[in-house]
């Protein structure tokens, strides 16, 4: 019986390691962006505020006092859309502007809240992260791709990083308000299956510098292609 059960334990460890093998929406081989439906010489990017719990107050490097308010920390999400059909997700990552302190260590600087906790300083440190190429060697992660249908409904495509390093394929669908708005009203990830309902406007942002647009996915079209 100990043995089954081991056997059945090694079998879910390999299975829970395997990369998801969902296919993406593939752009034809010479797709080239239109700019007029969307810019792409930038970023889009939502605002969002999570819970933060400031455990310790530090004055001159001392502990001072408790701190067990909970704080709105201001933080972004990034989208990025390229000429060739690639697309690329930020994901869960918190980019805010309180990364940007060399000073702040083990979310324990409370003091730091009011001078950093802003949407400016989040694009900050945003850019600091683009310009120092920190997004450049994802082999899929965050990459994907995106369709637009009738020239007004787009759908993006990427890969996430789950539990065990596995990749989970999400998809966000929505609707194009203008050239540089986009409305994202749904969420779904196809392996496990989840879905939910999306409140999420994305605004446009110019800025020069985006992670590499070398694209696993697009060099394995075989692969990835949805059949």
């Amino acid at each position: 019986m100990k043995t089954k059960f081991f056997i059945y334990l090694f079998l879910f460890g390999i299975v829970g390691c395997m990369p998801s093998k969902r296919y993406v929406y593939l752009p034809p081989e010479h797709f080239k962006a239109d700019k007029e439906l969307l810019k792409t010489n930038g970023y889009y990017y939502t605002e969002k505020t999570t819970k933060y719990h400031c455990e310790y107050l530090f004055k001159e490097g001392r502990k001072i006092k408790s701190d067990s308010t909970l704080y709105n920390r201001k933080h972004l999400r990034l989208l990025f859309l390229y000429d060739n059909g690639l697309s690329y997700h930020s994901g869960g990552e918190m980019l805010a502007g309180l990364f940007l302190d060399t000073n702040y260590k083990d979310d324990s600087h409370c003091d730091k809240l009011t001078n950093w906790n802003t949407y400016e300083k989040a694009h900050q440190y945003a850019q600091m992260k683009l310009k120092n190429g920190s997004w450049d060697n994802h082999h899929k992660a965050h990459k994907g791709t995106y369709k637009i249908e009738n020239d007004s409904q787009i759908t993006v495509q990427v890969y996430l990083t789950g539990l065990n390093y596995n990749y989970i394929l999400a998809e966000l669908k929505g609707s194009i308000k203008n050239d540089s708005t986009i409305y994202f009203s749904s969420y779904h990830e196809y392996h496990p299956k989840y879905s939910k309902e999306l409140n999420e406007t994305y605004h446009f942002k110019q800025f020069d510098k985006k992670p590499d647009s070398t694209s696993y996915i697009l060099e394995n079209r075989k692969k990835f292609g949805k059949k």
